[in-house]
């Protein structure tokens, strides 16, 4: 059984004092005792602080006003009057409970910029019940950290309905929602396509929430079923955490609250979201991805994680990069991203936005290497002949975390050169729609990974190719990220766009994938699309036999027959669907006499009792 965080209301009631409103500051003084992130090592010559953990931000809650005088917390909101104080709760016994729950062992990891107080503040006047999917949350988050400190994985697929989901969770342990999925089969407006992140906001937190009624259902379905036979032996567990696709957020940090609510809502365990750029957004194995700063999609996982906080769900975050294969940044704003921004050494070179036909922009390409301000200076620096020193020197300043920004970078540059830095811009290359040219590979995703980190909860880094040795970097590279003794969380898409068969690897090393990267830490790992593909193919085999070939035999040995075999309960699938449940519920209802009972005699399901 899960020990989970309760957020009861305790009775009594008292005046809120001066003293109370002070209560932000100390809260947000024990917060920093109790998550002491390490500091980032300052950069050479630094003329500016590189981010870190709450950049711009104070802990310290940056609103002074408290309720008012008198207030009381209570299920029904508000009170300020001197009648009955019954389930009521003060102002900061509240925020007490809030923090307590905040800065426990779930959230050990978790960096916030605001404090309890700001959460009251912002949950209203009820404090309501946890939302369900708080709870199969709490399951997620023990079970990835159970197998971590295994060294072992779970594995799953894209969920596409809802008989897919029960067949799924006698064998899975979460349930996953592909957003390629929803948008090719279950978009709000009924309309089909690539997987772009331009469907309604609302598609895949509905396809969650109709799973997860499903689990609620079949469960009761069970849980009934059981009862009438008294034997509550080997139970499936139908309640399987779902982890959903939140692509982008969908926009803005309202937008991505707004998709975390409908998510949490719907039944969502777990929400992951990717550090693309919204409204230029592909699916991870499309090309043209663009990504937003560091800074942006920390504000993206940062504004899901107060929102669950306002919820009171333990939602799992699931940070995703696509820096492995995105040649794009949009923006250079973030110093973190500096050290990756490719430009041109040309001086002579125009504007590559000028570029307008095929042959103009390939011309460009073929005359106008781009590379990284450090390429840049190292080739400056071997052309000099310089120090062994300088060299190591130049690579340690732009390779160690957090990062070094560019004007830092320049000042280097000329303090190792003896003189002027050699011309780089990284203007002259940006694109018609204003993207930098971005170096990308597996060390922009470890750098974007440990920054990521403090605001999640899993990290996944999307690749082009299932290569255990990148793999192996990946994890490598995200080793100590939460302190001492602390392992992180990896997730690894086992997509079925990566051609496994000219992968390189032989069939018992395709058979071992898995479990090798559970040993290096990945322990959520999942084929997107695999419902899709599933469903296609057996529909595809139907097709050959019962519609091509008019012959009924096709849809027995296909279908009916592996049914029985294998004991899959869609074989009786008015059962399936809950006929028993709904008799028993009418019974309960109508008592004796009850004489038109769905699984009555007449039911031709009955034939499945009878031997051959």
């Amino acid at each position: 059984m899960l020990s989970i965080p309760k957020r009861g209301v305790a009775p009594g009631r008292r005046a809120v004092s001066l003293a109370s409103r002070k209560f932000h500051a100390t809260a947000a003084a024990k917060d920093d005792t109790k998550h002491s992130w390490p500091a980032a090592e300052p950069t050479a010559r630094s003329s500016f602080d590189m981010p870190s953990p709450g950049f711009g931000d104070s802990k310290a809650s940056r609103f002074a006003a408290a309720p008012p005088a008198g207030a009381v917390w209570a299920p029904y909101g508000v009170r300020s009057t001197d009648k009955g104080a019954r389930h009521m709760i003060t102002h900061e016994a509240r925020v007490e409970e809030i923090n307590k729950w905040m800065t426990s062992e779930r959230f050990k990891r978790t960096f916030r910029n605001y404090t309890a107080g700001d959460v009251a503040r912002l949950r209203g006047s009820v404090e309501w019940p946890r939302p369900p999917s708080s709870l199969t949350a709490s399951k997620l988050y023990e079970l990835v950290r159970n197998l971590r400190d295994q060294d072992r994985c779970t594995t799953t697929f894209g969920c596409l309905d809802n008989a897919q989901l029960t067949q799924m969770v006698q064998f899975a342990e979460t349930i996953y929602v592909s957003g390629w999925q929803a948008s090719s089969h279950h978009s709000s407006v009924n309309e089909p396509g690539p997987d772009l992140a331009d469907y309604p906001l609302d598609t895949v937190p509905k396809h969650v929430d109709r799973l997860f009624r499903a689990q609620q259902f079949h469960d009761r379905k069970q849980f009934e079923a059981m009862w009438s036979k008294n034997d509550f032996s080997n139970p499936i567990d139908y309640l399987r955490p779902i982890v959903a696709d939140g692509d982008t957020g969908h926009g803005g940090m309202t937008a991505v609250m707004r998709l975390t609510k409908l998510m949490v809502d719907a039944g969502a365990a777990g929400i992951h979201f990717e550090d693309q750029r919204h409204g230029a957004k592909k699916c991870g194995h499309m090309g043209g991805k663009v990504l937003v700063s560091t800074r942006e999609h920390i504000d993206r996982l940062m504004a899901a994680r107060l929102q669950c906080d306002i919820l009171g769900s333990e939602t799992v975050i699931v940070a995703r990069t696509d820096a492995e294969a995105a040649k794009l940044i949009e923006s250079n704003q973030d110093p973190r991203d500096h050290v990756f921004i490719q430009g041109t050494t040309d001086p002579n070179a125009k504007p590559y936005r000028n570029a307008e036909t095929p042959e103009d922009v390939a011309a460009w390409k073929k005359n106008h290497e781009v590379v990284t301000f450090k390429v840049c200076v190292e080739n400056a620096l071997k052309k000099a002949n310089a120090e062994e020193w300088k060299l190591k020197k130049w690579e340690e300043e732009n390779t160690k975390f957090p990062g070094i920004a560019n004007q830092d970078a320049r000042a280097l540059a000329r303090e190792l050169l003896g003189g002027p830095e050699p011309f780089w811009d990284w203007e002259l290359p940006r694109t018609r729609e204003g993207y930098f040219p971005l170096e990308c590979g597996i060390p922009t995703c470890v750098h974007r990974m440990r920054h990521f980190a403090p605001y999640a909860d899993i990290m996944w880094a999307e690749t082009a190719v299932p290569v255990l040795k990148d793999a192996e970097e990946l994890a490598k590279g995200c080793e100590g990220v939460y302190g001492p003794g602390e392992k992180p969380f990896l997730a690894y898409n086992l997509s079925p766009s990566f051609n496994w068969d000219t992968c390189g690897m032989s069939d018992t090393e395709i058979h071992t994938f898995c479990k090798d990267l559970g040993k290096l830490g990945f322990v959520w790992q999942f084929v997107t699309l695999a419902g899709f593909h599933l469903s296609s193919l057996n529909a595809n085999r139907l097709c050959r036999t019962l519609v091509e070939q008019q012959s009924m035999l096709g849809y027995v040995e296909g279908i009916q027959r592996p049914e029985a075999e294998e004991e899959v309960d869609t074989l009786t699938h008015q059962k399936w669907s809950g006929a028993d449940l709904i008799d028993r519920t009418l019974q309960t209802m109508y008592g004796v006499g009850f004489s038109t009972a769905i699984q009555g005699e007449e039911c031709t399901e009955n034939q499945f009792s009878k031997k051959k």
